[in-house]
């Protein structure tokens, strides 16, 4: 709509309306409202954006630049491709773990279910609904040990230098931080941010703490006037294809499209490795639920052996 030409304050009114297009969340429209409001009021739309939660360190940014340099047209088309492209990997992500995730906890509660016709509610919660309990507060205190280091600066960097040390999971952290970086970029030096705060805002949403402080002294490079692939040709974990891609930019005056040629290799190649990463899950997944059947099968006639004997 703004696009179009329609005034910037009717645009997000047509979306908090629901007239720009169904499928919205009343929660999502009474923010959009808000915003207006606070546009009547003074405030930035940037502000106002992310007071709300609808944009986040980097697009809020990108809103900023747009508003300064007047192309919020281009601003608002790069955060919706960027988004959309966000959305769809994290649609992948989780229906390639579903599986897995769930073959696990199935596999606890059908198998013993001959227990429960056999011997009783009492016997099944044994054999079965209690090892589910255990597993899921082992998994559940794994999750709170990994975010409660990610609460602190030390503690969270260590965790992600974990991250990276595991075979093909850290292969894939690290291309997928490789592609958060050339992605936002792009977007910024695109949108007409300045180099020293487009290496600075793309280092900070690589996603990945140990890795962003690796990168950190190419800011410093920036500041010192020298050309920014100076600093990741003496880094020994930058992918060559990063130092390639930025030396030619700087030297056609298309960082951003070479920066964004980079980004889609990155998510390609995150993409395959995601592939790899599951199916070595499913193997895993599949050789554990087949040790546990053949536990289940060996106890059930060791047991029954063991009656026989005793009559």
């Amino acid at each position: 709509m703004y696009k179009s030409g329609i005034p910037l304050e009717e645009s997000l009114a047509e979306i908090a309306g629901g007239t720009g297009g169904g499928g919205r969340s009343i929660a999502f429209e009474a923010a959009i409202t808000r915003v207006i409001n606070g546009l009547h009021r003074g405030v930035s739309l940037s502000a106002a954006l992310y007071g709300e939660g609808l944009v986040d360190t980097l697009q809020v940014r990108l809103v900023e630049v747009g508003q300064k340099s007047g192309n919020l047209e281009f601003v608002f088309s790069a955060i919706a491709s960027d988004a959309q492209r966000r959305i769809t990997l994290r649609r992948t992500v989780i229906g390639r773990l579903a599986y897995p995730v769930l073959l696990i906890p199935a596999a606890i509660l059908l198998i013993p279910l001959s227990t429960l016709v056999s011997s009783g509610f009492g016997a099944y919660f044994k054999a079965a609904i209690l090892p589910l309990i255990e597993l899921s507060g082992i998994g559940a205190g794994i999750i709170y040990l990994l975010r409660f280091m990610g609460k602190r600066g030390a503690n969270r960097i260590y965790r992600d230098r974990l991250l990276l040390s595991i075979p093909i999971l850290g292969r894939w952290v690290r291309n997928m931080s490789w592609a958060r970086f050339c992605r936002a970029f792009a977007l910024s030096y695109g949108a007409g941010l300045e180099m020293r705060e487009t290496v600075r805002l793309a280092i900070s949403v690589m996603g990945n703490h140990a890795m962003q402080e690796e990168n950190m002294g190419a800011v410093n490079t920036v500041d010192s006037g020298r050309p920014l692939s100076y600093f990741f040709r003496a880094s020994k974990t930058t992918p060559h294809i990063i130092t390639d891609m930025l030396g030619t930019g700087e030297q056609t005056g298309n960082l951003d499209e070479m920066t964004n040629s980079a980004a889609n290799h990155f998510e390609e190649l995150s993409e395959r490795q995601l592939v790899v990463l599951t199916t070595v899950l499913y193997a895993m997944v599949f050789v554990s639920v087949s040790i546990y059947i053949a536990y289940k099968v060996i106890t059930f006639y060791t047991n029954l052996f063991k009656m026989e004997m005793s009559l």
